[in-house]
């Protein structure tokens, strides 16, 4: 696993200092790559995301802090309830909505294959989003 930080030494990463850094929702940051293949993303959540999918890769869900709600058509098994310390893993090509317990603020680790972004192929307004991922 490599860091996005250069350093001269073996140092951990601090995941609470790196969610201090940044305070926009839905705007994941790259906090790690792994074998050049897959990233680690950190991101903070609040209210509803948009509906979309990821038609060429996997999403794994893990729940930092708050309460994520993964939305899915009943067809797909219905909604998924995430707290703190669970993770759920979102198959490749399954229609999903984000979203936070009652508005609350949420944070989230991701994983997923690199170059993936948030917004999937979400279509129509996407107002303030961004269709990227972001540096720490």
């Amino acid at each position: 696993m490599t860091s996005t930080t250069t350093s001269t030494k073996n140092q951990p990463i601090d995941i609470a200092a790196k969610l201090s850094s940044f305070s926009e929702y839905y705007s994941p940051r790259r906090l790690a790559s792994i074998d050049g293949s897959h990233d680690i993303k950190l991101a903070k959540l609040k209210g509803p995301f948009v509906w979309h999918s990821h038609p060429d890769a996997d999403e794994l869900f893990y729940v930092l802090s708050g309460t994520l709600i993964i939305h899915f058509a009943e067809e797909d098994g219905g909604d998924v309830e995430l707290n703190p310390g669970q993770m759920f893993l979102v198959k490749r090509g399954v229609k999903h909505m984000p979203e936070t317990k009652d508005g609350q603020e949420a944070h989230i680790m991701l994983i997923e294959k690199m170059g993936v972004v948030n917004t999937g192929d979400a279509e129509g307004n996407l107002e303030g989003l961004k269709n990227e991922v972001k540096e720490f």
